[in-house]
């Protein structure tokens, strides 16, 4: 559904006059609420790299972007590459179908590792350790944000059988935000809330209980 499909049917559903602007606040809101509760599997995302081989600790070639990053080898052996602007975390990297082991970018020893990744967080990059050995394209498997709607066209991640969801949510915040009818705010609280629950048994069987995947976001652990 389109931000400005929301909109219209929050307005319809709350019965109140708001502005275009606080709709989208709170369409976005229950959007972040929905994606923050667990990793759907809508936000795991692909992308495949083709490393250089090059090893030079630049960041990317040409359209994907330029800069340095700190090389905790001291060799100058490494590949970076730019991730996708809407990425929280990256879970695996394969290369011609083995998986590239994470390494700690703070461990002394790091030069025992003859290849590996890891995230440079503040430069949203993605490092690959001795870059020489790790050549053609790889597979970098994330999580990714939801989407941030602005204009009226924009759509979420989210797919389509949940929109409603959204809306009751927003439509919640809208009356609870103006102090008008508890009571049916309360009423679309409880509706998200099965509506909640039936996207958590109709998604991935995993998603049913907690998750126990390492995911890697820059911060060793």
């Amino acid at each position: 559904m389109q931000l400005s499909e929301y909109r219209t049917k929050v307005r319809r559903r709350a019965g109140i006059s708001v502005s275009d602007d606080l709709l989208t606040d709170e369409i976005n809101s229950a959007l972040t609420e929905i994606a923050a509760e667990r990793t759907w599997p809508w936000l795991e995302l692909s992308i495949t790299i083709d490393l250089t081989g090059a090893g030079d600790g630049t960041i990317g070639s040409g359209t994907i972007g330029s800069g340095t990053i700190g090389d905790p080898m001291s060799d100058g052996n490494l590949d970076a590459w730019l991730l996708p602007t809407d990425w929280r975390q990256v879970r695996s990297v394969l290369h011609n179908d083995t998986t590239v082991p994470h390494i700690d970018p703070h461990d002394a020893d790091m030069v025992r590792y003859d290849r590996g990744w890891y995230v440079e967080a503040g430069n949203n990059s993605i490092v690959f350790v001795n870059g020489d050995s790790l050549e053609g394209p790889a597979g970098v498997r994330y999580v990714a944000h939801e989407n941030t709607l602005s204009a009226d066209g924009d759509t979420p991640k989210l797919p389509v059988e949940w929109d409603d969801l959204v809306v009751l949510m927003a439509s919640a915040n809208v009356l609870e935000g103006r102090h008008e009818e508890p009571a049916r705010a309360e009423g679309y609280r409880r509706r998200a809330a099965r509506l909640r629950k039936r996207m958590i048994l109709r998604g991935d069987p995993a998603q049913s209980g907690p998750r126990t995947n390492r995911v890697f976001d820059g911060v060793p652990f």
